[in-house]
């Protein structure tokens, strides 16, 4: 087997000091809140976990988190020893498993191949609720350029355009894909 490599595994260690400003804090408090309304209390797949964001926010939800970065998710370990299960390596490691929460936090979506992005699609159709963040387009070319390029953004878009009961909403660097009206978001 090809073993993964990432180019977060240079920067798991201090990962979470890149994101600890006032800004950051807010940001997460406000997903925290849209996630905390509309999120089903069943089980939840967290894509590209990192170190364990999605967690911190939750740490009392049992979270399967999936990440190609050995040593983020290392890191997602010391942080969330108990309850949670986290694997090191491609979505298709769960493309067989359903769960009632898809969600992707900043951006790890932008970085995915059409293969891996086409099983993304498949995991939310069977969810009740998916949410999902992709970088929008300048702010994307600038991250691409330091980790490598993927599936373009337009090609993300495209595979979820005709997306049943799919929602786009555009938020600070981001654009948000989910299956809920988030009125949330107008407060933010």
């Amino acid at each position: 087997m090809k073993k993964i490599r990432s180019p977060y595994d240079k920067v798991a260690d201090n990962y979470d000091n890149y994101y600890c400003s006032p800004k950051d804090m807010a940001e997460n408090q406000f997903l925290k809140k849209i996630l905390n309304k509309y999120m089903h209390p069943g089980s939840i797949l967290d894509v590209g976990c990192g170190t364990g964001a999605f967690s911190d926010l939750f740490p009392k939800r049992g979270i399967t988190g999936i990440d190609p970065s050995k040593k983020m998710i290392d890191v997602a370990k010391k942080k969330h020893p108990l309850g949670n299960i986290l694997l090191v390596g491609k979505i298709q490691l769960v493309a067989k498993e359903k769960f009632d929460n898809v969600i992707s936090l900043f951006g790890p979506v932008s970085y995915m191949t059409q293969k891996e992005v086409l099983v993304l699609k498949k995991l939310c159709k069977v969810a009740k609720f998916w949410f999902l963040i992709i970088y929008k387009p300048d702010y994307y070319s600038r991250i691409t350029k330091k980790f490598g390029k993927k599936t373009s953004r337009e090609k993300i878009l495209r595979t979820f355009a005709y997306f049943p009961n799919r929602i786009f909403y555009s938020w600070e660097n981001y654009i948000i894909i989910t299956n809920v009206d988030l009125t949330l978001l107008n407060k933010y």
